[in-house]
């Protein structure tokens, strides 16, 4: 059975692969950011990144595009929230609990201290190249 294109169900598969898609750009992220500490392969992730989230939401309608930049963005933000995480997990030495440390205003003061202009040229591609490429 072929559904309408535009409807609700046509969109389902191709949204359900452009959020996969995201959550698994937001964990690489995360660990090199994190774990590796390698801000200039956040380059590299954003475009691949970018362009699996835009090529799997292609199909998904007219609005593919706001859909792809809003994944992409949202790829961000989870990769960022989780790589705040790992670090705060990975402390040596600390004497607080780990879930007094991951509040918001931590995450807050350490996206202030972490971001650079490398990352913010990452996050760029990433929702440029998603865009560009669910077209």
């Amino acid at each position: 059975m072929r559904h309408q294109p535009g409807s609700l169900a046509a969109m389902a598969r191709p949204i359900a692969y452009g959020v996969v898609a995201a959550l698994v750009t937001a964990m690489v992220w995360a660990f090199l950011s994190a774990v590796l500490g390698l801000h200039v392969g956040l380059v590299v992730i954003g475009a691949f990144g970018g362009w699996i989230i835009g090529s799997a939401v292609q199909p998904a309608g007219p609005n593919r595009r706001a859909l792809a930049g809003a994944l992409a963005a949202l790829a961000w933000l989870v990769g960022s929230v989780l790589d705040f995480a790992i670090s705060q997990a990975l402390l040596p030495g600390a004497s607080t609990p780990l879930a007094s440390r991951l509040t918001l205003t931590a995450y807050f003061d350490y996206t202030a201290s972490t971001f650079d202009i490398i990352q913010a040229a990452a996050i760029a591609i990433l929702v440029f190249v998603a865009w560009r490429s669910a077209r």
